[in-house]
């Protein structure tokens, strides 16, 4: 499954151009080993009633200031970074509901459709919610993550191979959707979806 999500998303940013999807195709494996260096920032204790948790971090800027230096300066990157350092500290079971992440309070920017049963009439799929940070949580079909909109009919389908994106015709948002067995990890193909969503209404 990622392997050909992640090559149906490189031609779709890079086109046919062959620098670009080697440095691209290395962009999982960039994210992956850096879970090994966010866990080495000092997390303080949780609130795990907060919501979101990252709410309860008494010194956020603190937090910020280290992973600006990991992230080398760059703000985007440092961001992504403080929110998926929550994340990994959050405490196991925590559930979400609604249109905000409970770790870090983005909305999702993905939609992940899990498999489950056993073949045939008695299997199906279940829609979770992504958040950038790593959180998923259940999350009704056909809804817009951004505004809300719940009719089926306004939102567009975009499919390249085995990758689907949904624009709210609403107002406009494109959210890359993907199908997943139960123990698959799609976490760190999300950055490079959310790079080809930029792109879908360009190719």
């Amino acid at each position: 499954m990622s392997g050909g999500c992640l090559d149906a998303a490189i031609r779709l940013i890079c086109g046919e151009d062959r620098d670009c999807a080697e440095e691209t195709s290395k962009l999982p494996s960039f994210f992956r080993q850096l879970d090994g260096r966010i866990l080495r920032i000092p997390m303080p204790a949780l609130d795990p009633s907060a919501r979101p948790l990252a709410s309860s971090i008494p010194d956020s800027e603190g937090l910020y200031r280290r992973a600006m230096r990991l992230a080398g300066d760059e703000p985007e990157l440092a961001q992504y970074i403080v929110k998926r350092r929550i994340y990994l500290a959050a405490p196991r079971g925590l559930r979400g509901e609604g249109s905000t992440c409970p770790v870090c309070g983005d909305r999702p920017t993905m939609l992940v459709l899990r498999r489950y049963g056993f073949g045939g009439m008695f299997s199906g799929f279940r829609q979770m919610a992504k958040c950038i940070c790593g959180m998923e949580w259940d999350y009704p079909a056909w809804t817009c993550p951004r505004c809300g909109n719940a009719d089926r009919m306004r939102f567009t389908a975009y499919l390249y191979g085995p990758l689907e994106f949904r624009k709210c015709d609403a107002c406009g948002f494109i959210v890359p959707v993907v199908e997943a067995d139960a123990g698959d990890d799609v976490h760190y193909l999300h950055p490079v979806l959310l790079l080809a969503a930029r792109n879908v209404e360009g190719r």
